[in-house]
């Protein structure tokens, strides 16, 4: 997918993120365990102002509507979409070449043995 800007390309993955938090929270009822709220992380910051907001802006009027169902989704509440620190993103480890240090970070982040 091509897009024109950072802002529209956080937009995307935020939705992406949140449909398959919709798809993991639906997994966990079908199991009957403990429903909660899933939380989407991201780190930038005009994507999740997008992704919260739903004033019309006109540099965002060419973002496909498909897109802005994340909206509503976060605002009944059925996911939080919160902001991480580039710095203790551990996707980081699975995305950037990242010097040994970080790397390790990241890792013990995760939680990977």
């Amino acid at each position: 997918m091509v897009s024109l800007s950072t802002t529209e390309a956080e937009f995307i993955v935020v939705t992406e993120a949140v449909k398959e938090a919709i798809w993991m929270i639906g997994m966990t009822v079908s199991l009957q365990a403990q429903k909660g709220v899933a939380k989407v992380y991201c780190n930038n910051q005009s994507g999740i102002y997008l992704a919260k907001n739903q004033t019309f802006y006109e540099r965002t009027k060419h973002i496909d509507v498909k897109f802005h169902f994340v909206r509503e989704i976060i605002e009944s509440g059925e996911v939080n979409l919160e902001k991480i620190n580039t710095d203790h993103n551990p996707t980081n480890a699975l995305t950037k070449a990242l010097p040994g240090p970080k790397f390790l970070h990241c890792i013990q982040i995760m939680q990977i043995v």
